[in-house]
């Protein structure tokens, strides 16, 4: 190995420390209920959208309450995914008139996406239509990460629930995981 390339893998550690320590901080803060800097802009935000979809912040879930709401989340998801891309070949943003995906491609390659393994069985550019992979993979792409995150979150509540059985919101942790990734690009853009 070059002296180049060692500064380099030691410059890639010290940028993920120099983010990593400040960064699980920030995430500590959100989501234990502490005050984050961002409050200010985050919190009125969700506010809002914790009235749009009638979603009481105050109410903790058990386990059992916590994944039945996860797997309704991803169930349903998945099932918007896989609808759009049978029938995408009749929908608008179509304009190579690609035909929907068989429904045993549809299904691996929804389940593939809801599962965050993003494993591709077709031809890109070839097999989807720009709505499809607008509303169906990139959306996907971002809120599979984020179901993954809460759940994770969620486990990580679970060590240290000291039998109390609550291990928080998933539709709260569902929100602020959202508007965790939009607020501070809000106020730096």
């Amino acid at each position: 190995m070059t002296i180049a390339g060692s500064i380099g893998i030691l410059a890639v550690i010290a940028i993920i420390l120099a983010l990593g320590i400040p960064l699980g901080g920030y995430l500590y803060r959100v989501f234990s209920g502490r005050k984050s800097i961002f409050d200010k802009v985050c919190a009125p935000v969700e506010g809002v959208l914790f009235r749009a979809v009638g979603v009481d912040p105050s109410v903790q879930m058990d386990w059992k309450s916590y994944l039945r709401a996860l797997m309704l989340v991803n169930f349903t998801m998945m099932l918007f995914v896989y609808v759009i891309l049978r029938i995408q070949g009749f929908l608008p943003l179509n304009p190579d008139h690609i035909k929907g995906m068989s429904w045993d491609l549809a299904f691996n390659t929804a389940a593939s996406f809801i599962t965050n393994t993003n494993w591709q069985n077709y031809a890109g550019e070839q097999s989807l239509s720009y709505l499809s992979q607008m509303s169906a993979i990139t959306y996907l792409q971002f809120t599979s990460a984020a179901t993954g995150f809460v759940a994770a979150i969620a486990f990580l509540r679970s060590l240290v629930a000291h039998r109390s059985g609550v291990i928080g919101n998933f539709w709260v942790d569902l929100i602020k995981i959202h508007d965790l990734c939009s607020c501070p690009q809000q106020l730096v853009g």
